[in-house]
């Protein structure tokens, strides 16, 4: 399992605090200008002033999403990296707001995951100086989402990144029509504003990434309508996974002749993934099994299944 591993801000942008002292924000910007022009090949070696003024019409560019005078580019000999720019900079400081590295992916190409969800994994992103604190983090994410649908973190997160999710995506994935959530071993299951608020659930080892759509595919609708009444911050359910591969066959067997989630949890062998109650006391559990998810609920000495 990949969980995602929480790391100091600071470290994300590769610098200290005796490197800021020092210059060395300066020095990663100028960084991002010299490999603009490399990957663009417009001969960056010969720039030494980033102040001069520059001419964004000889840049051999596709325009990946577009907000305004926004537009998220790459050169077309496209490496991962997209740079965010301000179409009318007229000087390589105005012009370069940042960049971000990306991978598009498959889910269910990706580790044998049951669903079959594309979008952009985002990897680091970087605000030059000119540009932090305005926002331009997030407007980062809004326009992949433009671009892509979906995004997805990767099993690395910083401080800072963790509380873009939590805080800014985790409402706008919460808004009517939109998906926010998380994936946990082979399933994706929904998180609300409250259950991101909760350092317990956002921090537990068993998260492996953490999604947000606003084009979510019909699986992602349907997971978050079967659990919308319910949140993992409250209590409501828990996420569990067999021991042992289990298909849907052997727990519909199991289920059966089964009258409580008690007896299930005993014949599979069912550890808790996520979730808030330590005794496992839970009328409903979220099962991610091989190649599916399944939602079990007891009630009336009966336990029912859904599959995802």
């Amino acid at each position: 399992m990949n969980m995602i591993k929480l790391v100091d801000l600071l470290k994300e942008l590769n610098i200290d605090e005796l490197e800021l002292r020092a210059g060395g924000l300066e020095v990663e910007d100028n960084r991002t200008y010299y490999t603009f022009f490399e990957d663009f090949r417009i001969g960056g070696d010969d720039v030494e002033d980033f102040d001069e003024s520059f001419d964004p019409n000889i840049l051999k560019k596709n325009v990946i999403s577009e907000d305004g005078i926004y537009q998220f580019i790459v050169p077309s000999t496209y490496t991962g990296t997209l740079y965010l720019v301000n179409s009318e900079g007229r000087t390589v400081k105005d012009y370069i707001i940042g960049t971000v590295d990306i991978d598009i992916i498959n889910l269910s190409t990706r580790e044998g995951k049951p669903f079959k969800i594309t979008g952009a994994e985002i990897h680091l992103t970087y605000v030059t100086d000119p540009y932090r604190g305005k926002g331009f983090g997030y407007k980062m994410y809004t326009m992949l989402l433009e671009a892509y649908g979906s995004v997805f973190s990767d099993n690395i997160l910083y401080e800072g990144s963790l509380a873009m999710w939590t805080k800014k995506l985790a409402s706008l994935g919460n808004e009517p029509g939109n998906f926010f959530g998380v994936e946990t071993g082979n399933i994706i299951i929904p998180l609300t504003t409250t259950d991101a608020s909760d350092e317990a659930i956002v921090k537990d080892v068993g998260i492996d990434h953490f999604i947000v759509s606003i084009k979510p595919p019909q699986v992602l609708t349907d997971i978050k309508e079967k659990l919308s009444s319910m949140s993992l911050s409250g209590g409501d359910y828990g996420v569990f996974e067999p021991s042992m591969k289990t298909s849907i066959a052997q727990l519909t067997n199991i289920i059966d002749g089964a009258v409580s989630l008690d007896e299930i949890v005993e014949e599979l062998d069912l550890y808790q993934v996520i979730g808030k109650r330590k005794d496992n006391e839970y009328s409903t559990i979220v099962v991610a099994l091989t190649n599916a998810m399944v939602i079990l609920r007891e009630s009336d000495d009966e336990v029912t299944m859904d599959i995802i």
